[in-house]
């Protein structure tokens, strides 16, 4: 049995005499990651897979905005800058920061950085 085996089927399980384990696993997994991505050996290996998990999220909800339900389709050819100062571009800031989150905390911490 493989370590990722044991984690897997420890989440999976529904004795609650593994509840404990398992509450553990949940609280110090960002830690784990951490130690991994310090390990020369791993770092690649944690990097592309916390890109693929951060490029999932992002993609969700980025094809959520879009939804016509959500009104944020306009025709980009059609479309002149002063509507899209005026009345797009709030609209689309309430919306990313209402029904995006992680898209909204990523765009401030990217302009947090660039102000360093």
């Amino acid at each position: 049995m493989t370590i990722s085996d044991f984690i897997e089927q420890l989440l999976q399980s529904t004795d609650k005499i593994h509840q404990s384990a398992k509450n553990n696993l949940v609280q110090q997994g960002s830690e784990i990651c951490t130690h991994l991505y310090q390990y020369s050996d791993a770092c690649t290996l944690i990097s592309v897979w916390a890109y693929g998990v951060v490029r999932e999220v992002l993609g969700a909800e980025i094809k959520d905005l879009v939804w016509k339900e959500n009104r944020l389709h306009f025709h980009a050819n059609s479309a002149m800058t002063e509507q899209l100062e005026n009345l797009f571009m709030p609209q689309l800031a309430e919306k990313i920061r209402r029904c995006a989150s992680t898209v909204w905390r990523l765009m401030f911490s990217l302009l947090e950085a660039s102000d360093e």
